[in-house]
């Protein structure tokens, strides 16, 4: 098979499989190991064994046939089911609903380019998809646009920015974010929380899908809170007023995930968020500017403390039936579900409010209110919450994070506008 094909069938991500009798077909998402794994409803595991199979793109489309294999229950292999959630996340869904894995051995594929056709076998060492990314999906790097975002609002606050303290703080913040993630992640997989079917869309999964030994991990991620403990110490002995902020982080973040004694084992992991998000990371970084504490600042923190909340809640609202089972109480689980919806949308709606009292006490951080262009996904957001049938219901972790980013980000955006506009106007 030539170069373009296998690109193809490497990069794309859906396969269509049909039954050779034409008693079903689907559209699958699909990953490569040995052959082309793929979910498969449990209607579909007496199928025959060979099945025919088209995997297109822009210019080339592949079809073929295949010995069908039925391998069973996800959680039985950690190989295949691991290659498949790493490439197509978007599964984790059917695979919680009990679908099956099967896979599919191709015995010869057709590469029709339009207007020739062409015939190979394909080897099954041409047959594997790269996880050489696991030790940057295993840091969770999705989750760090709060942390920047928190920190860049905070340095905009304060009339002359230190670029040599705020560079070198973002470094420090996102290592000792990555480590922490990395802290929940190794506790909740040796304390058997996290298993093959119950993890949500924004885990890494790499310890629970095996695709990083759990002794490479645990060095892996010491050396990473190695590396931010001692920048954060030198940051403190730069700015020694910062000591406080710098403690709050170290304690919410250590204790966390603990087994047992963690703060999110004992109803305090929400408090832990926002007082790591709001007076640790936000108003650290605005004292390490050289900004004074005062009211309309701290309304600020709140806000964006409530804003990083709202993705951890919706997390603990969705694994309120695993929690009960395996001993965490968390505020969602206290809460129940109706009171647990209005703690969601109070955080959401109240971050707004808190904002327009910051710029009622203090006009000149008036940019802020650039997060009101996001008001239509709080809506979006509002309107899931309250229907289960809503599409968005079952991601709705990615969608809070991605709503608290673009609440972020609109800030930050408006922040910078009104702060270069003066620039602008010399120049002109």
């Amino acid at each position: 098979m030539d170069s373009e094909a296998l690109r193809l069938i490497k990069k794309a991500k859906t396969i269509k499989i049909e039954d050779r009798r034409g008693r079903w077909s689907e559209i699958a998402y699909y990953a490569l190991d040995g052959g082309i794994v793929v979910p498969i409803e449990p209607s579909h595991a007496q199928s025959p064994e060979t099945v025919s199979f088209e995997i297109k793109g822009k210019r080339l489309t592949l079809s073929g046939q295949g010995k069908l294999l039925i391998l069973g229950d996800p959680a039985l292999n950690d190989s295949e089911r691991g290659k498949l959630v790493y490439r197509a996340p978007e599964v984790l869904p059917l695979l919680t609903r009990g679908w099956l894995l099967a896979k599919i051995v191709p015995e010869s594929i057709t590469v029709d380019r339009g207007s020739a056709h062409e015939n190979g076998r394909v080897q099954l060492k041409d047959m594997s998809t790269s996880t050489k990314l696991k030790y940057i999906k295993a840091l969770k790097p999705w989750t760090f646009q709060q942390t920047f975002a928190s920190a860049i609002i905070a340095a905009l606050l304060v009339p002359a920015i230190n670029a040599y303290l705020l560079v070198l703080s973002l470094g420090i913040l996102l290592i000792a974010h990555a480590s922490f993630n990395m802290m929940n992640d190794y506790f909740d997989y040796t304390s058997s929380l996290d298993r093959p079917k119950n993890m949500g869309s924004m885990g890494s999964r790499v310890l629970v899908d095996k695709l990083i030994p759990v002794r490479t991990f645990r060095i892996y991620m010491l050396s990473l809170l190695g590396i931010a403990l001692v920048g954060g110490a030198y940051m403190v002995h730069l700015r020694p007023v910062i000591w406080p902020y710098f403690l709050v982080g170290v304690v919410a973040g250590s204790l966390y995930s603990v087994p047992r004694i963690g703060l999110r084992w004992i109803a305090l992991g929400d408090l832990a968020i926002f007082l790591t998000w709001g007076p640790g990371i936000f108003l650290g970084s605005y004292v390490l500017q050289g900004g004074s504490v005062n009211g309309p600042v701290i309304l600020i923190a709140i806000a964006l403390g409530m804003l990083v909340l709202a993705i951890a809640h919706i997390n603990n609202w969705r694994d309120m039936a695993d929690e009960r089972t395996t001993g965490i109480v968390s505020v969602a689980s206290l809460l129940g579900q109706k009171a647990s919806l209005i703690y969601y949308l109070v955080m959401i709606w109240g971050s707004y409010v808190l904002f327009g009292c910051a710029v009622v006490l203090d006009s000149k951080f008036f940019p802020i209110l650039g997060s009101l262009l996001t008001v239509p996904w709080a809506f979006r957001l509002t309107k899931a919450t309250r229907d289960p049938n809503d599409p968005i219901r079952s991601r709705l972790d990615m969608e809070t994070a991605k709503f608290t980013a673009l609440h972020m980000y609109f800030t930050v955006g408006f922040m910078l506008l009104f702060r270069l506009i003066p620039y602008f106007a010399l120049i002109r």
